[in-house]
């Protein structure tokens, strides 16, 4: 069959063609300059982070040598302040690099810990008036390793000038384009040395969420506890998903700080401590369709459910209704002492009263026989203490928890202000410091701090 064009609609087609490559042409040399443009811009993005990494460092060097130095708790809180906010500076200029897998833990933790540590002794300082030697010397291995820190960027700065580290391979090996070799490209920019010149560094324990510690701090109530066997630990997850022991099935073990056998149902799983055997989490996936119960009612499904597990002495606190259920705030009650460190949270539907969540991991880390002294700081004087614009409600003794694995024993004030809002103050019951301050939440949907 022989197909016959007509000689302009030849010539229709050819220039649609034309324009048709014409326009191809123009976008792909558009997107060529457009990418070209916004490499330039991501490598320019780079070079200023890795400027701005060298002058916070330059500055966290600077101030720690002050700090070596400085006689008067007001400027060691100064200088402390200054340090901890160039920390920061630093740790968020070296987490906008392109790393890739490069691990640079110890990076961050010298970051971490030297404003931290700082602000530590900064405070301790206020009360006594002075830092001690070993303190100073700390301070002084610090300033140390951030002037080896200071050199090692310094140089990445020149061979970059120089062309000696192309910034553009690392950001190909960032985006995957190099695949395995993004961790060696990453590493040429000099960060693998910085990172390996950490050996030696010294353990730093002191009050504060950074603090070595940390890392390592005991399960009070798994310490002496023995290990119960696998089918003990089941009719425990049983107990606590209220079924059948043949309707639990094994999910294998869970390695943390906490070592536990983790079972399941067809729509729940639970974790069970192989030391002592405690219930440590509980997640149900339950149809929440309404709510059929009051909270005075989820309260008590959520105490009954305590006292089936061996949880005594709960006392409710806070609660949070989200999606039909009742979540409760329980800490442990130590005679007239409330302890916050204790504490277990519990869901409860308010469709059906099921317990569908619970977790104990702070009550097994903290809970543990204290010998409570009385108060040194009597009622009275910790309420002097409080802001004259409030009115007390209420008050009782308590325990509270800090940033660094302590326990501090309070005064606890529920007050009111001037406008009406309630506000829980935390007095030092041994030297009269206050050391916390909550505002409380109360709405429809439960009553919390802030």
């Amino acid at each position: 069959m022989h197909i016959c064009i007509k000689r302009r609609t030849f010539i229709r087609i050819l220039c649609f063609g034309a324009a048709l490559v014409l326009v191809l042409a123009v976008g792909w040399g558009l997107s060529v300059q457009h990418a070209g443009y916004y490499s330039h811009a991501l490598e320019y993005s780079y070079v200023s982070a890795i400027n701005d990494l060298s002058s916070s460092l330059s500055n966290i060097s600077f101030a720690l040598q002050k700090l070596t130095v400085t006689s008067t708790p007001q400027q060691l809180s100064t200088l402390s302040a200054n340090l901890w906010r160039e920390t920061g500076f630093a740790k968020q200029r070296l987490a906008t690099l392109p790393l890739g897998e490069l691990n640079l833990e110890n990076t961050f933790r010298f970051l971490s810990q030297a404003g931290d540590y700082a602000i530590s002794i900064a405070k301790k300082a206020d009360e006594t008036g002075e830092i001690s030697d070993e303190e100073a010397q700390t301070l002084t291995q610090l300033h140390e390793y951030s002037l080896t820190l200071c050199q090692q960027l310094e140089d990445l700065q020149t061979d970059i000038d120089a062309g000696a580290v192309s910034l553009s391979s690392v950001m190909r090996a960032f985006y995957n384009e190099l695949g395995a070799d993004a961790s060696a490209s990453a590493a040429d920019l000099g960060f693998s040395e910085i990172e390996q010149g950490f050996e030696g560094f010294p353990t730093l324990i002191y009050d504060g969420p950074f603090s070595d510690h940390m890392q390592n701090l005991p399960v009070k109530m798994l310490e002496n506890a023995e290990e119960i066997p696998w089918e003990q630990a089941r009719q425990t997850a049983a107990l606590a998903l209220s079924c059948q022991v043949s309707d639990i099935l094994s999910q294998g073990e869970e390695n943390s700080s906490m070592p536990a056998y983790v079972f399941s149902t067809q729509n729940a799983s639970v974790s069970v401590t192989k030391q002592g055997g405690y219930v440590t989490y509980l997640l149900a996936q339950e149809t929440q369709n309404g709510r059929n119960l009051s909270v005075e009612q989820a309260i008590s499904q959520a105490q009954q459910f305590l006292q089936a597990l061996g949880y005594a002495n709960m006392e409710e606190n806070y609660y949070e209704i989200k999606n039909n259920v009742c979540t409760i705030n329980f800490a442990y009650l130590d005679g007239e002492v409330l302890c916050y460190p204790d504490m277990v949270k519990v869901g409860v539907s308010l469709y059906d009263g099921k317990v569908v969540s619970f977790d104990a991991r702070n009550y097994i880390q903290n809970h543990t026989s204290r010998l409570l002294a009385l108060p040194q700081i009597s009622l009275e004087q910790a309420r002097q203490m409080l802001s004259s614009r409030l009115s007390v409600l209420s008050c009782r003794q308590c325990i509270i928890p800090t940033n660094f694995g302590s326990e501090i024993f309070c005064w606890e004030f529920l007050c009111q202000s001037a406008q009406g809002q309630k506000v829980l103050t935390y007095i030092n019951a041994k030297t009269g410091d206050e050391e916390q301050v909550f505002i409380v939440i109360e709405d429809e949907n439960g009553i919390m701090t802030k």
